[in-house]
């Protein structure tokens, strides 16, 4: 019973979407090629467009023990979070940097932790599969994965130069990258819901 209701929970956050601005750069993947950007993926060496994953995921597991930390040197504690926080810092300029150069335009997505959306110059087939990078706002954390295309339509309003709305579902992504993604999600439902409630504070 228990393992259905895990199921059921990990099935809703997959289909849990919403519109969001990120930067993202995306191509199309050969055969002979997968392999290796799977490899690339779920590497433990960071490059400069990941390390800021790798640092934010980090941070979660040393905040148990900052917090053990502060009970007897809060000062000490204090200390290693400002360090932490600009290191992060550092960490999402480069994964910004690494994607789109000093100047990072955002464009509208529609996203989950099992896919995304988005208009694209180019149209796609069916089942073609794609290196997708993001990169998250404010945070700045750098996702990559590779995705599968489950439609390329025209249907919707006119983008201009971008008129193809991709749809791609994820086909590997690291655990701890879809993790970030979700709390990602999760943050900004509830700014959302914070604006919607209390439309003055805006």
């Amino acid at each position: 019973m228990q393992d259905s209701e895990n199921k059921s929970s990990a099935d809703r956050r997959e289909f849990f979407r919403l519109n969001d601005s990120v930067a993202i750069d995306f191509r199309q993947l050969q055969s002979d090629e997968l392999e290796t950007v799977r490899a690339r993926i779920h590497s433990d060496q960071p490059d400069r467009f990941s390390v800021a994953a790798k640092f934010a995921t980090s941070s979660r597991t040393m905040d148990m023990q900052l917090r053990t930390i502060s009970k007897s040197s809060p000062t000490i504690a204090a200390f290693l979070k400002e360090v932490d926080k600009k290191m992060n810092i550092l960490a999402g300029l480069m994964a910004v940097e690494e994607l789109t150069g000093i100047d990072c335009p955002s464009r509208p997505v529609n996203l989950s932790a099992g896919g995304v959306a988005f208009f694209s110059a180019n149209p796609f087939n069916r089942d073609d599969m794609l290196e997708v990078r993001l990169v998250l706002f404010p945070t700045q954390i750098g996702i990559r994965f590779i995705g599968r295309v489950v439609s390329s339509t025209t249907d919707l309003k006119d983008e201009g130069e971008q008129p193809y709305y991709i749809s791609v579902e994820m086909d590997t992504i690291r655990d701890s990258d879809r993790d970030l993604l979700v709390k990602h999600l999760l943050h900004k439902q509830t700014v959302e819901l914070h604006e919607q409630r209390f439309p003055d504070e805006v």
